[in-house]
């Protein structure tokens, strides 16, 4: 006997995206009979226009924006810390930490947002951005000698703060449109 269930992911309503199929297999002489339960994808038979994200979505348009600004942003920083230092390095040396907390704070945001866009952000991507991008301005401090600007461990602690930051506003952000979106 072979039974077919079809039933969404989301809603527990009918679908054609996940697929249930329970066969009772009455050949096996055992009390009670043995049940195999199968679980199948079934392809969407429409194309849709967003990328899951848990009980939400992101139109792929928004998904690949987030993505080209990281990467943008990203390499902009990289060229502005990686191009000689000014003429006149005083322009720069009163808002010089200041910089530092803001560039690493909209990467972290952007890339925050950019992760989650596709997947949940449970603590473990919190963590692996902090990891990352902290690492990255680790590594943007040691390579800046090789273009004749000066090293700084009060900039690698400026991102580092920047980066917390930046967390920490993605994460007001989040539960904010999560609140909102509820009360609709």
């Amino acid at each position: 006997m072979f039974r077919k269930v079809v039933v969404n992911r989301r809603e527990g309503r009918l679908s054609p995206s996940l697929s249930f199929s329970a066969i009772l297999d009455g050949s096996i002489e055992t009390s009670p009979p043995t049940v195999i339960v199968k679980c199948e994808f079934m392809p969407e038979e429409t194309t849709s226009p967003t990328i899951s994200s848990g009980a939400r979505g992101v139109s792929r348009f928004w998904f690949r924006a987030l993505w080209l600004g990281v990467v943008i942003y990203w390499v902009a920083m990289f060229v502005g810390s990686h191009t000689p230092p000014p003429l006149d390095p005083r322009t720069v040396a009163p808002y010089d930490k200041l910089i530092h907390f803001s560039a690493f704070a909209g990467l972290s945001f952007l890339l925050l947002a950019a992760i989650s866009s596709s997947r949940k952000a449970p603590r473990r991507i919190l963590v692996f951005v902090a990891v990352v991008v902290i690492g990255y301005g680790a590594l943007d401090e040691l390579t800046q000698p090789l273009v004749g600007r000066t090293r700084d461990d009060y900039d690698l602690a400026a991102d580092s703060v920047g980066v917390l930051a930046g967390i920490t506003s993605f994460l007001i952000v989040r539960a904010f449109m999560l609140r909102r979106g509820a009360a609709r």
